[in-house]
């Protein structure tokens, strides 16, 4: 996962979420296991507001099975697409992932000891259902990282280009809640998401 810095939008960011300055997350990810099989992605989340509420929003997302892109788009309202990922691990820790449609290709090199992380987010994706808000949270060890973009000059993530500060996280589960109308139910809690573990 890298951390980046770009003043204008990476992806689509639908109405009626506004997007706000802040970092964006470049995200590649083997699930070892889920509800929907493996699987690996890669993702491009960005700050947003709806009103005054915070949050977080995919905008990109590319997936490279057909059950997680008809799950992730029918639970959570998540831009998923098909893509061709090439994921090659590295024996010292870093991982390499390439997406030939999108001229794109992420890789990660941990730099620091491993420590135990949590990251809670909150994630706001507007679709046919209207805007609905999920909370996630993934547990883990990881590593500070130094992640960088390679992109070609029309690739999608050209705006990403460059070397960033990351994590590399390992033997991590990540927790999806369900996801609840805004306006109708507030979002609470994570439960109603069985776990899927990245792997590196």
């Amino acid at each position: 996962m890298g951390v980046a810095w770009s003043p204008q939008a990476v992806g689509v960011v639908p109405a009626p979420l506004v997007r706000v300055p802040g970092p964006v997350l470049v995200i590649g990810a083997r699930y070892a296991t889920s509800p929907v099989g493996p699987y690996v992605e890669l993702a491009v989340v960005e700050p947003v507001r709806l009103g005054a509420r915070p949050g977080s929003c995919a905008t990109v997302m590319v997936v490279d099975t057909a059950a997680s892109l008809d799950e992730g788009r029918a639970r959570w309202s998540f831009p998923k697409q098909l893509g061709t990922l090439e994921w090659s691990p590295g024996g010292d820790g870093t991982a390499r992932l390439r997406w030939p449609e999108g001229d794109v290709e992420l890789s990660g090199r941990p730099i620091g000891p491993r420590a135990p992380v949590p990251l809670p987010t909150w994630c706001l994706q507007s679709g046919d259902a209207g805007v609905v808000a999920t909370g996630a949270h993934v547990r883990g060890r990881a590593r500070l990282a130094s992640v960088r973009v390679d992109t070609g000059p029309g690739s999608p993530l050209a705006g990403l280009a460059g070397r960033h500060p990351g994590l590399c996280i390992g033997r991590g589960m990540l927790t999806m809640g369900s996801a609840h109308p805004l306006g109708r139910r507030r979002a609470g809690g994570l439960a109603g998401r069985p776990a899927e573990r990245p792997r590196r």
